[in-house]
């Protein structure tokens, strides 16, 4: 094992490249950097200006202050971060990202899961290939999988869009906005909620609300509420089921439902549920018809490129078979019944559109996320691999 200690000056911003796995350890010495690695000739220091760069050819331990302003790079396996008191931010990891810091952080592509504790201000993880969970006290927090997401802590304003399912335990009240998306189920449990605006959509057709003495069953999949003036929005939809509870709420649930337990109960004529179902099955087959689309053309994209740098030698032939998923099938629309029913009002359903950064879409991010978590690919394949559908090919 190789250790070398280096002077730290407060100034300087600490950069990290690491092939293999990285353990980024806080400590309260504010004038030593410490590098553990297995051998000398596999660590790189460089000085230019206020950054330090440090690059290892395999795992790296890095002891720093926790203060010190951190920069992680890349990392080809694991990542585990603990003891932060400053801002923290990593670009790329191949395997799992593990943060306990009591700072800002943010992330870009993880190729596993991502777990971040005892963060305060705010969290952004943009891009995770597998299940994340955040518990700490962070105000706002923005989190894309292709998972789970597990959220717990008093944040205020949330953004959580999840291929598998969203829990969210929440010990304050929600304030600003909540917006939700799952392949699978949603389920928030809040300790108060007031002045809310609610729409919600379920796939299952199974959406369950209580709120503080006021409980609410529907079985249409779309609901409409509002609480007090509606200041805070909240927006959840889902494949499967949705739950949301408040142990509180202040003020009266007005919604066109049927309520139980002491409250009213609101119906809505025939033909209404009719132009209802109507609209949810021509935006849901729409849905599905841009899905399946976005899916054949980032496919392709992704061959064209690969077959691109294969011919310039550039990343290893005959590796991609991309794991493209399956589009998402249309729910059936429930038969009307023969009687007038509880019927919802009518939620948006919107078809979601391509989300861009560059000129790369998120179904192709995922695409190379998959191939780099089943090591199909390096991390440095996976950028050049995007950098040539950005068309920013070196």
């Amino acid at each position: 094992m190789y250790s070398t200690t280096l002077e730290w000056d407060p100034k300087f911003t600490l950069h990290l490249t690491v092939r293999e796995d990285l353990a980024l350890y806080g400590t309260a010495e504010a004038g030593k950097l410490t590098l553990q690695a297995d051998y000398e000739d596999e660590i790189r220091i460089e000085r230019d200006g206020d950054i330090l760069r440090v690059i290892s050819l395999s795992d790296l331990r890095v002891d720093a202050p926790a203060q010190a302003q951190v920069l992680v790079e890349q990392v080809g396996g694991d990542c585990d971060i603990h003891g932060w008191a400053a801002p923290i931010h990593v670009e790329v990891v191949g395997g799992d990202l593990s943060l306990d810091t009591g700072a800002d952080v943010s992330a870009g592509r993880v190729g596993g899961d991502a777990s971040v504790r005892g963060a305060a201000g705010e969290v952004n993880l943009r891009q995770v290939g597998g299940d994340a969970v955040v518990a700490s006290s962070a105000r706002n927090i923005k989190l894309n999988a292709g998972g789970d997401i597990r959220i717990e802590g008093p944040a205020e304003n949330i953004s959580a869009a999840a291929g598998g399912d969203v829990s969210a335990r929440l010990s304050g009240g929600l304030d600003q906005r909540l917006d939700m998306k799952a392949g699978g189920d949603i389920t928030v449990r809040a300790a108060a909620l007031s002045d809310a605006q609610i729409s919600i959509a379920s796939g299952s057709m199974d959406i369950r609300l209580v709120l503080g003495g006021q409980r609410v069953v529907v079985d249409s999949g779309f609901y409409h509420g509002v609480i007090g003036s509606g200041r805070c929005q909240i927006n959840l939809k889902a494949g499967g089921d949705v739950i949301l509870e408040a142990q509180s709420a202040e003020g009266v649930l007005e919604a066109k439902h049927t309520v139980v337990d002491g409250a009213r109960t609101f119906t809505t004529p025939r033909q209404d549920l009719d132009d209802a179902l109507s609209t949810v099955e021509s935006e849901l087959g729409r849905g599905a018809r841009r899905a399946q689309e976005r899916l054949r053309r980032a496919e392709e994209r992704i061959q064209a490129a690969m077959r691109r740098l294969e011919t310039r030698g550039l990343i290893a032939g005959g590796v991609f078979r991309p794991p493209v998923p399956e589009a998402p099938a249309v729910p059936e629309v429930p038969t009307v019944p023969a009687q007038p029913a509880p019927a919802p009002a009518v939620v948006d359903v919107e078809a979601a559109g391509d989300s861009v950064a560059g000129d790369v879409t998120e179904e192709e991010r995922m695409l190379v996320l998959k191939m780099l978590q089943e090591k199909k690919i390096t991390a440095e394949e996976a950028d050049r691999l995007l950098a040539a559908l950005e068309g920013r090919e070196e």
